[in-house]
This record gives structure tokens, sequence and C-alpha cells, in this order.
């Protein structure tokens, strides 16, 4: 699938491998759910065990920090795997007992848009 993002179009398959390639997990490709024709959006797990943490107690704080931890430390891997003109944003989505992993929704967008409209766009994800 293709996006134009400003001046260039992005081959959603390629950048997926490009992610996978550097050991980031891609479960889903939500683009189309984006409702945009320049923005990229995924479902990326990062399993519990990247976080430190063996086993879970499911207590309210301990997901809360498990969240924290998978947003930030997804958001410095994605940042190294694009380009300086794009941007994006990770939100930590639910918890995935099954995988044992924190799913998170990331959406790519270019510079000039994207500081407008892609919270708009995360938000939107968080309904899919």
């Amino acid at each position: 699938m293709y996006r134009l993002l400003g001046d260039e179009v992005i081959d959603t398959d390629e950048l997926i491998e490009k992610l996978e390639q550097n050991q980031i997990i891609v479960a889903e490709n939500v683009t189309n759910a984006t409702k945009r024709d320049d923005a990229i959006g995924l479902r990326i797990l990062v399993p519990i065990k990247e976080l430190g943490e063996q086993e879970i107690d499911y207590s309210e704080e301990q997901m809360e920090r498990l969240m924290q931890k998978s947003q930030l430390l997804l958001a410095k891997k994605v940042g190294e795997n694009l380009e300086p003109w794009m941007v994006y944003r990770v939100y930590a989505y639910r918890y995935d007992e099954v995988k044992q992993a924190i799913v998170l929704n990331v959406v790519i967008m270019d510079q000039i848009v994207g500081h407008r409209k892609i919270d708009d766009v995360i938000k939107r994800l968080l309904d899919v």
C-alpha cells in the first residue's frame, strides 16, 4: 500500500520490512483505518521481556508503568528508522495476554501536516 507523505511516496510494506529488520514487531498495518492518504498507521508489539518484566500481577500501577516504558522504548526505536522529515506519535493501546506484549499504535506523517493532525489520527486509531 502506498501513501503520499509530503512530496514522497512511501510503500508501507517496505517501511514495515525495514522496521522488522530492526527487531520491531509489526502486528498489523492499520493505515486504512487512519482514513487519510497522508498517514501511515501501524500496531506494534513490545514483549514484556523487552521491558525487563518477567511476571505480570495485572495491578493498575504495573500496567501503567509498562505502558509508559513501552512507549518510550518504541519511540526511540521507531525514530531511528524514519527519515528526518517524518513525524510520528506512539501511543500504548492495550496489553495482549496471549502474546505477553504491549500493543502500541504508531502514526507516521510528514512534518508539515503531521504537527497539526497527528493527534487526531492517533485518537481515531484508538476506536479501531
